[in-house]
Formats: C-alpha cells, structure tokens, sequence
C-alpha cells in the first residue's frame, strides 16, 4: 500500500512532535561531555549551538568545566585519541611509501607524520586533543560570564604542571570575566 506524501508528512511531523531532541533528552553532563569531546579537525558539526546547550545550564555546569580544565578529558577519551592517532599515523606512513601526499587530504598533517616518528604523531595530536577540550571548557566558562570562578581559574592554573599556553588563556578568560 502507498502513503502518499501528505499522510507521510503528518506521520513525521506526529512522531517528532511526540519525541524530545537528542539535546532535551540527554543530561547537563551528557551535553557538556559531547561539546568537550567535539575536536574541530574530526569534522563535528556546530561546536557554536552545543556551546549554547551548555551555558544554557548556567551555574549548574561550572564544576563540570572547572575539573575539565584542570584534569583534562578521561583516559579513555585519551585512550581512543592514541588509537586514532596511530591508526592515521599508519595510513599516512602507507600512503608515502605508496607514492608521495598527493592522495592525502591534509597534506599538513602528512608532512608532520613524515618528519616524525609514531610516538612523536601520536602524543603531538593527544596533546592537541587535550589543550581543545581544556580550552573549551574555558570558553564555556567565559560564556556564563560568572565571575565568581575567578578564584578558582587562578588557583587551577597556578598547579605545577598546568601548561604555560593554557595559563596564558586562563588569564585571558580572567581579564574578560573580570570586565563584566
């Protein structure tokens, strides 16, 4: 039997109409996990609107982001990204041998695997991976425009292994929650 197009249309729109977004359905640390997670060189789509989600939890999802500078994303999450990492690592060293970067998309990324060795690849797009997460749990931060974190942020990034160029942008995120 055929539906046609009307009947069809009516039946999507019931069943959407019936059923929450993924975004509603899924909780504070669900969505704040998902925009952390997000690394804009795997091709996510609209980091801005998750970004929005998150602040949207307002206060609630500060110590959410707080830990997420200061530790960084799990070890699993790192686990995976060494996997990728060196799953690419191998995929481009086949694609040298096999005739040069032409057939590589992100001939950046190429040369980089060219002139380093798997350790080096691996932990330069793990570090990458976790100064993104770091940073985007900074900007959330800085979208609450909530200076009561300020005590904190300094305390955070006063730690004796927290990375210069994370301090540099703690310090910026300061300044701009201070101006509010």
């Amino acid at each position: 039997m055929l539906l046609n197009k009307t009947v069809v249309l009516s039946l999507v729109l019931l069943v959407n109409s019936a059923y929450p977004t993924l975004a509603q359905q899924l909780s504070m640390t669900q969505v704040a996990k998902i925009y952390l997670m997000q690394d804009c060189g795997t091709g996510e789509k609209n980091p801005a609107e998750w970004l929005q989600k998150v602040i949207g939890f307002g206060d609630e999802v500060i110590p959410l982001l707080l830990e997420a500078i200061e530790k960084g994303p799990s070890s699993q999450a790192q686990d995976q990204v060494r996997k990728s990492a060196k799953e690419d690592f191998s995929r481009i060293q086949k694609f040298i041998k096999d005739g040069g970067l032409q057939g590589l998309e992100d001939r950046e990324v190429a040369k980089d695997a060219e002139q380093m060795d798997e350790n080096t690849f691996v932990e330069m797009r793990l570090t990458s991976f976790v100064r993104g997460y770091q940073e985007r749990a900074l900007n959330a931060l800085k979208g609450l425009n909530n200076p009561s974190v300020i005590n904190q942020l300094i305390n955070i990034s006063n730690g004796k292994d927290f990375p210069e160029e994370l301090k540099k942008r703690v310090k910026e995120a300061i300044e701009a929650l201070k101006s509010k």
